[in-house]
């Protein structure tokens, strides 16, 4: 009689995130992981099996899926990040395994895409695909006095730049052009190796030309199984940046329930209009002074920060919700909120690496605050230009208004000193 093969969650690509891996080991499964670059350290600890081979090269991939299907019975197709979601969708339909189609994948991952797909939504926030400086400037001229200037495939604030004149708008050109050759190349795939049956804008050469909306800007996680969506309890409220520092996000929201729901109520729209499915969403929105919703993007895996803030703050785990979603659980919970949350990253004026950071004793001393990360290796710099922070850290407290106030203040006081 042949053994059962065990139940197993696929992993495509790793690199820190360990949550839902555990959540998926919890829940009795198997973890194998197939990545090209493997972290021997961590992957050791956290995966069954890691599997080094390039999900992105058809040979390779034809020497994976037997293999896998030999030895496993595969449930579902995770990945926790950006980069990851075309090739996880990839994997995932050459080996029959429900989740985002590819081309829902490139609508999350590719936001001229997503722009498109969305363009009949009334919270779509009017927009111009341009490539190239002349282009550029007839959209400033269309939507303008002040727009944003974005990669179609950046992540958190790299590479987004306020502009009010055609002077800014060219100088941002040309700084999205450096910083489209200087950050992570991976962020910048077309995804040639997918041999897409439809256009994929290549994010290397072409940008958003969005109007600026002023609001309170907002996210929302939710996870989804077979279309159905579960949206976490209370939105994040995300507060802009000074300047130097990224955004303030302080969960629970200030919002009342009513405009809450109307924002979720968008973002499930928004989710079935792309076809998302077996995955988790992360969705950013403005709330308008006159309580319109606008949606400034939306991706197919958890935001950075999200499931910390809400284990903190409601004691519920997201990557639990994740892993009942896509093994077509049911997928509940209510919890009350125990404390408010905030999380706030500090970013340099210049780049370079990181000598030491002026009134971190402060920070290190505060009871309020937490999982304080240093950036003490590799180069730095502003968010804008595509860099990473300083460093980051959470703080909790009773009120909104009181976790909000003492980010402020350390954004303040907090100052990177580079070499």
């Amino acid at each position: 009689m042949k053994p059962r093969k065990p139940k197993t969650i696929v992993f495509i690509g790793f690199m820190h995130k360990t949550e839902t891996i555990i959540a998926a080991r919890d829940a009795g499964y198997k973890t194998v992981l197939v990545t090209k670059f493997p972290k021997p350290e961590m992957a050791q600890s956290h995966f069954d099996e890691v599997i080094e081979k390039d999900v992105t090269n058809l040979e390779e991939l034809q020497e994976i899926i037997p293999y896998i299907r030999q030895h496993y019975m595969v449930k579902s197709v995770i990945t926790n990040y950006e980069k990851f979601v075309v090739p996880r969708s990839y994997f995932a339909e050459h080996f029959g395994i429900p989740s985002c189609s590819i081309y829902s994948a490139c609508c999350s991952r590719n936001k001229a895409m997503q722009r498109h797909a969305l363009s009949f939504m009334k919270e779509n926030i009017p927009y111009r695909i341009v490539t190239n400086r002349t282009e550029a400037l007839l959209a400033y001229g269309e939507l303008g006095p002040k727009v944003f200037l974005k990669s179609i495939s950046g992540v958190k604030s790299k590479l987004i730049f306020g502009v009010e004149s055609e002077d800014e708008l060219l100088h941002a050109y040309k700084q999205m052009i450096d910083g489209c050759t200087n950050t992570n190349k991976d962020f910048y795939d077309p995804y040639e190796y997918c041999e897409f049956q439809f256009e994929y804008p290549d994010p290397r050469t072409t940008f958003l030309v969005e109007k600026a909306i002023e609001g309170q800007q907002i996210s929302i996680d939710s996870v989804i199984g077979d279309y159905r969506i579960w949206h976490a309890p209370s939105v994040v409220d995300i507060y802009a940046h000074n300047g130097r520092g990224n955004a303030i996000r302080v969960l629970g929201s200030a919002l009342p329930k009513e405009i809450q729901q109307k924002a979720k109520k968008a973002v499930s729209t928004a989710i079935r209009v792309l076809g998302m499915q077996h995955c988790a969403a992360h969705t950013e929105l403005f709330i308008t002074s006159d309580g319109e919703v606008k949606i400034i993007e939306i991706a197919s895996r958890t935001g950075g920060f999200r499931p910390k803030m809400y284990e903190m703050a409601y004691g519920l785990s997201l990557p639990d919700q994740l892993i009942k979603a896509v093994l077509r659980k049911e997928v509940k919970a209510r919890r009350a909120l125990k404390q408010y949350v905030a999380v706030t990253d500090i970013y340099p004026n210049d780049i370079g690496e990181l000598s030491h950071i002026s009134g971190l004793d402060e920070v290190e001393k505060d009871p309020q605050t937490s999982n304080i990360v240093v950036n003490s290796k590799g180069q730095i710099g502003p968010a804008k230009l595509g860099h990473e922070s300083a460093m980051k850290f959470f703080v909790t407290g009773k009120t909104h208004q009181e976790v909000l106030q003492k980010c402020r203040y350390y954004q303040e006081i907090l100052i990177p000193v580079l070499k």
